[in-house]
């Protein structure tokens, strides 16, 4: 059994992320298989556990797409790119994170650093869950108690880092989402990422 490479709490709900090559990933992989004869973890450094997204209101299997993958799919001005298996209803989606670049948001307290905005896109010849327009996710980082006192969240920090996603929709936020590191991976270190991109950008 290997430890996950990140772990996220979304209230009572939470997901793990594992390296691909790990006993975890590889059982994931082949529940992913029955429904998605399609999928293939060639292009892929970590998969996730199943998690109940709140918005699409079914099992979510996510897909960490490598570099190549991803400059393939969508070029070299995106962080990265989650392939999203929908489990319930067999459809699937892509899930970008550029960088934000939008004014600070409201729903937000002050003093935040607001990072990355997820955009969804459905993929040639696959079906995609309905809806993926309605709402986005905010990653950003903020001092940790004035997050939780402002979201009403359970205390959780990292030893190494804590960092932070809301989904929005309609304008509301429906999800809080607190992504807690023990230790440094490759999916740490988000604030140094997200400096890399804006200078590339």
């Amino acid at each position: 059994m290997s430890n996950p490479v990140e772990t996220y709490f979304s209230e009572a709900n939470n997901r793990n992320l594992y390296d691909v090559r790990s006993s975890q990933a590889i059982a994931l992989f082949d529940e992913v298989k029955v429904k998605f004869p399609w999928a293939t973890k060639d292009d892929t450094f970590a998969i996730s556990s199943a998690v109940q997204h709140e918005v699409l209101t079914e099992p979510v299997i996510s897909f960490a797409l490598n570099s190549a993958a991803t400059i393939a799919l969508v070029g070299n001005t995106y962080v990265g790119v989650m392939r999203k298996f929908c489990m319930t209803s067999g459809t699937s989606f892509l899930k970008l994170y550029p960088v934000w670049n939008e004014s600070y948001p409201s729903f937000l307290p002050a003093g935040c650093t607001v990072m990355f905005k997820s955009e969804h896109r459905v993929e040639f010849g696959r079906p995609a869950p309905s809806g993926l327009d309605n709402f986005y996710d905010c990653y950003f980082k903020g001092d940790p108690a004035t997050v939780e006192t402002h979201f009403e969240l359970t205390e959780r920090r990292g030893n190494y880092d804590t960092f932070y996603g809301v989904t929005v929709k309609d304008g509301a936020v429906v999800r809080k989402k607190q992504y807690v590191y023990d230790s440094s991976s490759m999916f740490t270190d988000w604030d140094v990422v997200h400096m890399i991109q804006k200078r590339r950008a």
